[in-house]
């Protein structure tokens, strides 16, 4: 082997960016052999955009903590398994 080729592969740099590269060939690859894959992608990039402008250009109320949803779900629960039994 020659003294560049050495040298680059010593490099960390060189084997991360070619790491960073076939795994983006792969994904690139996966893609163009699986559209549903492509499709959902699609989805959820467009799906995280409108949130994001949603959020940031309307009064959007805030979500409740999963802790503070279990809690009305659970009361929910209740309420409707009381109704029930009368």
């Amino acid at each position: 082997m020659s003294d560049i080729v050495q040298k680059a592969l010593s490099n960390p740099t060189v084997l991360k960016r070619g790491a960073q590269g076939l795994l983006a060939w792969g994904i690139y690859r996966k893609f163009v052999q699986s559209p549903a894959m492509f499709r959902t992608l699609v989805g959820f990039a467009a799906g995280t955009y409108t949130g994001l402008y949603a959020a940031q250009n309307y009064n959007v109320p805030k979500v409740l903590t999963p802790g503070e949803a279990w809690n009305k779900v659970t009361s929910v629960a209740e309420d409707k398994a009381k109704e029930m039994k009368k």
